[in-house]
């Protein structure tokens, strides 16, 4: 029971991030192309998007993620780092490693798109693998 309820948390915390990532490149439009500064919003949902994906590191292994899942969030949290990594990098002598943030901003959108849909799959999957056994044991 407490699998399955950490499942929806982790279902609820992939979700939301990547909600909230697609919104950082609409803040990021904003202020490059519709010239209405978004930055302090930008930064401001990056930090709460560093903390929900350190709150799903936990959550991860009390809901007993299988392997695809846990690889995945790992990679997430650390390509995350890595942009905070290159947005240290402004302003330095080594300025130029903060081009990587949006290179690494789209690969941690291209590999966390799809897994609100692979969490729900999972649990649905669940769910009819539990009915049929309930049933079977009833008659």
């Amino acid at each position: 029971m407490v699998t399955r309820i950490a499942r929806y948390i982790y279902l609820l915390f992939i979700s939301v991030f990547v909600i909230g990532a697609f919104t950082q490149i609409f803040f990021v439009g904003m202020s490059v192309l519709a010239r209405t500064p978004s930055w302090d919003e930008h930064r401001g949902l990056g930090a709460l998007l560093g903390l929900l994906l350190l709150l799903t590191l936990p959550i991860m292994y009390v809901a007993r993620m299988p392997r695809p899942f846990k690889p995945m969030t790992w990679a997430m949290f650390l390509i995350f780092v890595g942009m905070l990594f290159a947005l240290g990098a402004q302003g330095t002598e080594m300025a130029i490693l903060s081009a990587f943030h949006p290179v690494l901003a789209v690969t941690l959108i291209a590999l966390c798109a799809r897994m609100p849909v692979q969490v729900w799959r999972l649990l649905r999957q669940e769910r009819t693998e539990i009915v049929p056994t309930a049933a079977i044991a009833a008659d």
